[in-house]
């Protein structure tokens, strides 16, 4: 049983999810959820407002609001062209305020207990951890590019991995030409294979301390891609997830290899491949 919600979380609530939502999909919506729209409001977040304050006063719990923000929530709906892409930034509105309550959607859609906030900066801090998190250990712009859309995954960071080994994978076409991807990226660019120095050389590469350093770097783009980029492209994000620790470090492994990118020197243009 989810215990009432004060005013204050139902109204930023109702305003947060009827600024994305149409009236028909709230409509809906309160009909898979059991909830009569009886508020004669015309104006969606009233709607959504007095509707939820109705069947909290009749329940007694907050049971049905809870189910109407998962229902809304539930990330199939959100692949629409009309909610493409705003999933992220309403599920971080929801959840400064729902922190209040003890609770959190995730990023699966489902509600969850957790502490409950005291501040709005903490909870601002909390739905952001994160992205502050990543900001003080100075990680590569290029990695926050990448993942700016998706370091709001509190407990599932299963896109941010993914989007972070794609930002590698990026840099290194850009840089080399290649049209490849993952693993016979690296081995292209990073590697010598029948020339004399790398196409992407981060280091003068002469002597073998420096040939090592190279191939050091190679084998942890590589690791990156094994670990991350190839799992994460074949497992759904609800089956394979990874722990904010281990985002966090995997990013920051991604920022290194980044900070040598920026020192690197293109030795010699890709030539097209033979059909």
């Amino acid at each position: 049983m989810i215990p009432r919600l004060d005013d204050a979380v139902l109204d930023s609530v109702s305003r947060t999810i009827s600024d994305v939502l149409t009236g028909t999909i709230i409509t809906n919506v309160f009909g898979a959820c059991g909830i009569a729209d009886t508020s004669g409001e015309s104006t969606k977040w009233k709607r959504i407002y007095f509707s939820f304050c109705n069947v909290q006063a009749e329940d007694r719990c907050a049971d049905r609001v809870g189910a109407f923000i998962e229902a809304a929530m539930n990330p199939s709906r959100w692949t629409s062209d009309g909610l493409r892409g705003r999933f992220d930034e309403v599920r971080e509105g929801l959840n400064r305020a729902l922190v209040f309550a003890g609770l959190e959607l995730g990023a699966d859609g489902k509600l969850k207990t957790v502490k409950v906030a005291v501040s709005l900066d903490e909870a601002h801090e909390r739905a952001n951890r994160l992205r502050n998190e990543l900001q003080r250990r100075n990680i590569h712009p290029a990695v926050l590019a990448a993942c700016s859309r998706l370091l709001l995954k509190d407990d599932n960071y299963f896109h941010a991995a993914f989007e972070a080994t794609k930002s590698l994978a990026v840099r290194l076409r850009e840089m080399s030409g290649s049209g490849r991807d993952g693993n016979p990226l690296v081995d292209e660019t990073l590697e010598c294979g029948q020339r004399p120095y790398p196409i992407v050389a981060l280091n003068s590469y002469d002597g073998e301390s420096l040939k090592n350093e190279q191939k050091g770097i190679a084998h942890l783009a590589r690791g990156l891609f094994y670990a991350f980029r190839n799992v994460t492209a074949h497992e759904p994000a609800h089956i394979w997830t990874i722990s904010e620790q281990d985002a966090l470090d995997m990013m920051s492994t991604a920022s290194l290899i980044h900070r040598r990118l920026d020192l690197a020197t293109v030795t010699t243009a890709l030539q097209p491949q033979p059909p």
